[in-house]
């Protein structure tokens, strides 16, 4: 069985590796969709966040863990005032299909400290942001800073950055001054 998990693992990429031209969403609503952390607990994104500004970090393949695990020190070492979410997005029949698989495998990489912040999307879930962002060049995290209405404030794919990070920082204190006082 050992044997036969790297071999479903690379036939789960090769068959997530849709071909979904690169797009900056910026502006435009995150797609609701329900993701499942990877002790179990159902999110609904962006409801979860609804009121308050949170940072989404997706990756579309494992070769993008890198450039996360980045974008996640970087975030930590500004000490960014936000919710960070990791979400591994496979949007195809077959990952849904081997989803507990890749659960599973992931549940191995991460400490259970960490279960609750990292998300899942599989198939008719992954879709719609696959669609949003585009999949070309796959290794490189797409970095998404929700508004509190859920909208796209700003959004980065092309790789980390230490610039970028400050960026980010001052686009969450812009944000914020634009939703002081709103009620959601």
């Amino acid at each position: 069985m050992m044997r036969a998990v790297p071999l479903l693992l690379m036939f789960l990429a090769a068959a997530g590796c849709n071909i979904i031209p690169n797009r900056n969403p910026t502006g435009e609503p995150f797609p609701t969709v329900t993701a499942r952390t990877l002790d179990g607990a159902r999110v609904e994104l962006p409801d979860s966040f609804a009121g308050q500004v949170v940072i989404l970090i997706v990756l579309y393949d494992k070769s993008a863990q890198f450039d996360a695990d980045r974008w996640m020190l970087g975030l930590l070492q500004v000490k960014v005032d936000a919710p960070i979410r990791e979400v591994l997005t496979v949007p195809s029949t077959i990952g849904f299909l081997l989803s507990p698989l890749v659960t599973d495998e992931m549940k191995k990489s991460f400490p259970t400290s960490n279960w609750g912040t990292i998300l899942t999307l599989y198939g008719n879930d992954a879709d719609p942001v696959a669609t949003m962002t585009g999949m070309v060049d796959s290794r490189f995290a797409r970095v998404f800073l929700l508004s509190p209405d859920g909208r796209v404030a700003w959004f980065a794919d092309a790789g980390y950055e230490g610039k970028l990070v400050l960026r980010l920082m001052e686009e969450i204190n812009h944000v914020r001054r634009g939703y002081e006082g709103a009620a959601f």
